[in-house]
């Protein structure tokens, strides 16, 4: 599945983060596609949203989330895991 950018950059400059990463995480496919990238990829399809990459990462881990990945799954995929238990510290885990 494409992602349509122009719907992306909508949604990320709304701030309406669950349906931006319905669009760019269709499936956990994608979502291991995000996981592969480089930091330099991930930096820039984050920036072609008007994110940081943290940011995108965020949005990818609660898409993960969504779709009751567990935590394993999650990063094993994404690349990213929840640091702490109020889910608000994420790190890259690779």
């Amino acid at each position: 599945n494409k992602i349509n950018m122009n719907k992306a950059r909508e949604l990320a400059m709304t701030n309406q983060l669950d349906k931006l990463g319905d669009e760019l995480f269709k499936n956990s496919a994608s979502l291991v596609e995000f996981g592969q990238m480089n930091r330099f990829q991930q930096e820039a399809q984050a920036k072609a949203l008007g994110m940081t990459r943290d940011q995108l990462a965020k949005v990818a881990y609660q898409r993960a989330v969504n779709l009751e990945m567990s935590d394993e799954e999650i990063k094993n995929a994404t690349g990213v895991e929840n640091c702490s238990s109020n889910s608000s510290y994420f790190r890259f885990c690779r």
